[in-house]
């Protein structure tokens, strides 16, 4: 369970086997970045979030990344380099339960 934001990439992390990972992001299947509590409060339940190790990829990717364009997800989920996880958001009682893993993208 994870009360925030932070709890939330921490937990993750963890549970996806990604803590060796420096610089994860979580994004949305439509390309939306959650990176504050804010985003993360319009999440709802069966939420299928990706976790995205971005240490690996190319400078390309990554200003492609910061732009926060819609064609964000399909742009990262191209790349070979970046390791890509993805997990289901349950929410219960304002906490979030991290799902198992859906699949190694």
């Amino acid at each position: 369970m994870a009360d925030n934001f932070d709890e939330l990439l921490k937990k993750g992390k963890e549970k996806l086997d990604m803590s060796d990972c420096e610089t994860v992001k979580v994004f949305l299947n439509d390309g939306t970045e959650i990176d504050d509590n804010e985003t993360l409060k319009c999440c709802v339940d069966g939420t299928v979030v990706q976790f995205i190790d971005t240490s690996s990829i190319s400078v390309e990717e990554k200003q492609i990344a910061n732009a926060k364009e819609p064609t964000l997800s399909s742009n990262i989920a191209n790349t070979k380099t970046g390791k890509q996880k993805q997990l289901t958001l349950t929410l219960l009682n304002d906490k979030i339960a991290l799902g198992p893993e859906i699949a190694e993208v």
